[in-house]
Order: structure tokens, then sequence, then C-alpha cells
């Protein structure tokens, strides 16, 4: 009985060490993995500018203050398809304005591959 808790604890410990592993190499929210902005790479550019260690860069359809989210290979960022003049709404009464939901619908909203 004894040897299956040992082993069932070893299993435990190998588990969550290799998803602390693979946490690690994403950046999967704002600041980071653990929300405090540091990253384990090393050898990381100290300044950058338009033109001096950017290794790509693509333009957005329209203004974001998304954070980029880096997941494996990829990088994910949200942005409005394009910008357009705000405009006041109609006057309604308060109960028809708290009523008003955007879509859910998967598909009502264009997926936009860079």
């Amino acid at each position: 009985m004894k040897r299956k808790n040992v082993c069932a604890v070893l299993t435990l410990a190998v588990c969550m060490t290799a998803g602390l592993a693979q946490a690690q190499e994403n950046w999967p929210h704002w600041r980071g993995p653990h929300h405090n902005g540091i990253s384990d790479s090393t050898g990381l550019p100290m300044k950058w500018s338009l033109t001096e260690n950017i290794v790509w860069k693509i333009s957005l359809p329209s203004w974001s203050a998304a954070t980029p989210i880096i997941w494996g290979d990829r990088i994910f960022i949200t942005s409005p398809s394009k910008s357009e003049p705000k405009t006041e709404p109609p006057e309604q009464d308060q109960q028809q304005r708290r009523r008003r939901r955007p879509s859910l619908d998967p598909g009502a909203i264009p997926v936009l591959h860079f």
C-alpha cells in the first residue's frame, strides 16, 4: 500500500512540473504567465525602435489596446475590423438599452488571420 502511495505522489509531482514547464513557454495573458511581466527567456533586447530589434510587424485594421497572446508559435491579438465614427444612439428609455446585447454567435464576428 505504501508503494502505491509513493508512486501516486511521484506521478502527481511529475505531471505538475510538466504543466509548469509548458506554462512558462507561453505568454497567455497580460504581463505573462504569472502576471508579473517577467520572462525566463535570456538574450532579449533591452531597447528597440521602429527598425531596431524588430523581427516582424504587421498593420492592424484599427487601433487596438489589446495585449498580444503568445501560444506556441502563434501570436493572437484582437482589433476592431475598422474604425468608424462614434454616433450617439437614439434616445431610448433605460429598459430598452439594458436589453441590447452583442451577438454571441461565433459566426457573427469574422476572424482575421494575418
